[in-house]
């Protein structure tokens, strides 16, 4: 009860949140609605995926405030748990060189717990926690399910013995870059110096609230070792970049591998208005099943053949129901659906 009176303080209307997110997550795929036209069909898919989203956050901090499992996966909210634990005893090891004691050794857990709330609280981190699993997630089950090498995919393997040298060694970065992070994932780890920029900067202002410090030595110089460049994160970004009109192969998630394809998949995101623009944490959003139609009519908006974006269906386990309303789409079209969401979205807010 004091948990409940805690959250409901924090989150005036989490109960309603929890029971509308249950619902559409308990809710069958098909929808319930009488279906007038593609448009409509696509446009409620949408809608129906950024409910979902919107309750994302709230329903974690209950998640990983107590033991109720019941919305998201074990082993989902264990990878967070772990990575938020992590992250705490890297901030432990910061404060402490501060402070010219020894680092935290593995058994203070009563320190790291007590941090693990304000970590939680800086903003945008659960979200990036969240996707950072799903990646995980979906990387272990395109492993399991189609042998697909999470560190070295056919992709990376061609990009690597590309006749540009800078394009090749860009990729031999990234194979240890993804090799680094999947040994990461596996001991539920997450280093700080491999987060985004904002993310970071966040991090480190949270320390000096919690410790009361003005910064410290280990602060200081992460500040001036870091280099969102060299990120995986950046490595990423860069190599479909430098891909020019090529990136379209990074769109075929079995030959590109989950890293690439989720990269690929927030890069081609139409840019335009305010608020039409796809993170990288939201691209991997994008490839659950309850985001199935904004993935559809992304990859049709960049040029994938209804071949293609039917494989990568396939290849997530998704249930083919928006594909026949999207193949009557042009690319303009749907870029203008995903315009017209947005500026929706907006104005909801």
């Amino acid at each position: 009860m004091a948990l409940s009176r805690r959250i409901n303080g924090n989150y005036p209307n989490f109960d309603l949140t929890l029971r509308r997110y249950a619902r559409m997550m308990n809710s069958p795929v098909a929808l319930s609605l009488p279906i007038d036209s593609d448009i409509n069909a696509l446009r409620l898919g949408m809608a129906r995926g950024d409910d979902m989203a919107v309750g994302c956050v709230p329903v974690l901090h209950h998640l990983l405030g107590n033991d109720d499992k019941s919305l998201f996966s074990d082993d989902i909210i264990a990878l967070i748990r772990g990575m938020l634990a992590d992250v705490a005893r890297q901030i432990c090891m910061m404060a402490d060189d501060f402070e010219g004691d020894q680092p935290p050794v593995a058994g203070d857990h009563l320190r790291i717990a007590a941090i693990v709330p304000q970590v939680m609280q800086v903003p945008g981190l659960l979200t990036h926690l969240h996707a950072t699993a799903l990646e995980w997630q979906i990387s272990l089950r395109l492993q399991t399910g189609i042998g697909l090498d999470p560190v070295l995919s056919p992709l990376v393997q061609s990009l690597i013995a590309s006749q540009d040298g800078a394009i090749g060694v860009s990729a031999m970065k990234l194979l240890a870059a993804q090799a680094r992070f999947i040994q990461n994932q596996r001991h539920m780890r997450l280093p700080m110096s491999e987060l985004p920029a904002d993310l970071l900067h966040g991090l480190l202002a949270a320390t000096r609230t919690v410790f009361q410090t003005e910064g410290s030595a280990a602060e200081t110089s992460m500040r001036a070792q870091y280099d969102e460049s060299v990120t995986r994160l950046g490595l990423l970004a860069q190599l479909i970049s430098s891909m020019g009109a090529g990136q379209i192969a990074a769109l075929q998630l079995t030959h590109a591998g989950t890293a690439l394809f989720a990269s690929a998949l927030a890069a081609g995101y139409a840019p335009g208005p305010a608020g039409n623009h796809l993170t990288r944490d939201g691209a991997l959003m994008a490839m659950m099943q309850r985001h199935s139609a904004r993935l559809a009519l992304t990859l049709r908006m960049a040029g994938v053949k209804m071949s293609a974006i039917s494989e990568n269906y396939h290849a997530l386990g998704h249930e083919a129901i928006f594909l026949e309303h999207v193949a009557a789409l042009s690319p303009e079209r749907a870029k203008q659906m995903l315009s017209e969401t947005a500026q929706a979205k907006l104005g909801a807010e």
